[in-house]
């Protein structure tokens, strides 16, 4: 069972933006009786912007928890479905 999953089960409810690569977390949850809510988030102009703006003051931080060569991708992606990453997890060309 997902970690997500069992800390909702003690909790009751679960929101995530990970249901559209991670589907196996809200079934867990709802085996266990856990509400669920899932979000979107979507860039826009104002919002990449700020961000453009931050990443030049250089007051924006990103957690990179760790970085793949391009050719590793399956294993960057299985760490990232595993949930075993608390950062960005990044492929390098």
């Amino acid at each position: 069972m997902p970690a997500d999953a069992q800390d909702a089960a003690q909790r009751g409810l679960l929101i995530s933006a990970q249901s559209a690569w991670a589907p196996q977390l809200k079934n867990e949850a709802e085996k266990l009786g856990v509400r669920t809510s899932w979000y979107l988030v979507e860039p826009n102009h104002v919002g990449l912007e700020a961000l453009a703006q931050m990443a030049e003051q250089g007051s924006l931080r990103v957690e990179v928890t760790a970085s793949y060569p391009l050719e590793n991708a399956v294993e960057a992606m299985e760490r990232v479905a595993g949930r075993r990453s608390t950062g960005k997890v990044v492929l390098t060309v």
